[in-house]
């Protein structure tokens, strides 16, 4: 299936939702910037790419900034897939593990989409499907990719409308990401004290402030929610771009009533959730 991320253990679903900068927002300060990330000090292994490919997955990785990402192996397609242009490729992708539910797979799906996207402009070997812990998601197909017609975001708007939601939805920012593999993309990780009252009352205030991926031109938005002990809440990562669309949604067990998942097919409960613990 091209273009479609499907993680094994939660849902496929796309919510609304410069340089290479990474922004960390603490609490009580929303001023802390980290420094810029030259290529030259990216430290993800690279293996079997050639000289041109590996400095543009340099510079994607120092785009994305602080990353989970560990390797990135580029070969032949090999068997499982069958490419529609010859001398296609197939790029692996590792992870260190990370407390920060289904950020690895997000983040493997913005360099895939990238890398597939900036090799397809510089006129190197395609790139037929990418791989990683998730499983595995086709990149190409028989057509070019339409062009993306959406308005561009800017990166004081993406910043602003997580601000104003945060702040309109009563949630605290632990971290607040703004990256540039390619186009923006943005993850945040917020801090709630009434988990289920938040996912049934004041979430949709969140999403709803943010720009929309549907209509705004950026990459995805990764969103973690956790209690006052740092566990995890909620978690919604999705992407969208010319040859990926997708992520992954997931709620705390005994809160989904509050916020239930959008499933797909044989992934979706067999049974109605249990009711939400607050009216």
């Amino acid at each position: 299936m091209r273009g479609t991320v499907i993680p094994l253990a939660v849902l496929v679903l796309v919510l609304p939702g410069c340089g290479a900068n990474t922004r960390a927002v603490p609490a009580a300060d929303h001023t802390d910037t980290l420094a810029n990330i030259d290529p030259a000090a990216v430290t993800t292994k690279i293996i079997g790419a050639t000289p041109k490919q590996k400095a543009v997955l340099r510079k994607i990785l120092a785009g994305l900034g602080d990353t989970v990402i560990t390797e990135i192996r580029v070969g032949p397609t090999g068997k499982g897939w069958t490419p529609f242009r010859p001398n296609s490729v197939l790029i692996r992708l590792k992870t260190a593990k990370t407390d920060e539910k289904e950020r690895a797979g997000w983040e493997a799906a913005l360099v895939a989409e990238a890398f597939e996207a900036d090799s397809r402009a510089s006129h190197l070997q395609p790139v037929a499907a990418y791989e990683s812990l998730d499983g595995g998601v086709a990149l190409d197909g028989p057509d070019e990719p339409g062009p993306d017609e959406r308005k561009p975001v800017t990166r004081e708007e993406l910043e602003s409308g997580i601000l104003r939601g945060a702040k309109e939805s009563r949630a605290e920012i632990v971290t607040l990401r703004i990256v540039e593999p390619r186009h923006l993309a943005a993850a945040v990780t917020l801090r709630v004290e009434d988990p289920a009252s938040f996912l049934k009352h004041r979430l949709n205030t969140f999403l709803e402030a943010v720009p929309s991926t549907g209509n705004r031109l950026y990459d995805g938005l990764y969103m973690l929610v956790t209690d006052p002990d740092g566990k995890y809440v909620w978690v919604s990562a999705g992407t969208v771009g010319e040859t990926v669309s997708g992520g992954a949604a997931g709620t705390r067990p005994g809160l989904e009533g509050c916020y239930p998942s959008v499933r797909i097919g044989g992934l979706a409960h067999r049974e109605p959730p249990p009711p939400c613990p607050v009216p």
